[in-house]
């Protein structure tokens, strides 16, 4: 499983996003940040994806 916490990269949010795949968790990220944090799938552009890559961590 892996993890992506909304506080790692800079928002004042308590969410973890979660996915069993990279490509899960990316999908997670996306769809809270565009329904809590009203920013639009434009929104995610490369260097958003590498800064959710950096802050993701795997649980064991």
């Amino acid at each position: 499983m892996l993890t992506a916490a909304c506080k790692d990269a800079g928002f004042e949010c308590d969410y973890v996003a979660k996915g069993n795949t990279e490509e899960e968790l990316l999908k997670d990220v996306a769809q809270h940040a565009i329904k809590v944090h009203r920013m639009q799938e434009s929104d995610m552009t490369p260097e958003m994806i590498q800064k959710v890559k950096s802050i993701t961590h795997a649980l064991q």
